[in-house]
């Protein structure tokens, strides 16, 4: 087999890929970055998908419970849809921690009775037209 200076660079990516999946959790399920040719996704599936990645997600309790969600969305939704969803929920995690800090953590900080919801809304619109305008979206 003869290697050229493509091939190098890619073979050493994926060894370090596999040494990676050795150290990490057994399941897929378990990890922050989930990529669907592990999850059983075909080619065709997979095409202009990228991975999974929920790292972005700051809040614990949040990416937690987005992982399970997108885990039973996977059932019913094309990955696709679901990448995009997973999007949504990273925008969403960085409007909770610069609309609340200190209360980023707190489960509770989506609890929208204890607030006027205009005040919620009015913050969620000002933060929406500013991601927009800088192209964050």
């Amino acid at each position: 087999m003869s290697l050229n200076h493509t091939t190098v660079p890619q073979l050493f990516t994926d060894l370090l890929e596999a040494l990676g999946d050795l150290d990490g959790p057994a399941e897929e399920w378990d990890r922050d970055v989930w990529r669907p040719e592990r999850l059983g996704f075909s080619i065709e599936e997979r095409q202009r998908v990228a991975r999974l990645d929920f790292t972005g997600i700051t809040q614990t309790w949040l990416r937690e419970r987005t992982k399970r969600y997108m885990r039973l969305r996977l059932v019913r939704t094309e990955l696709r849809s679901v990448a995009r969803h997973v999007h949504d929920v990273v925008v969403f995690s960085q409007f909770i921690a610069e609309t609340r800090p200190g209360q980023e953590d707190d489960p509770a900080v989506l609890d929208l009775r204890c607030r006027s919801r205009t005040s919620a809304g009015s913050a969620a619109g000002r933060w929406r037209r500013r991601a927009l305008a800088t192209g964050s979206r």
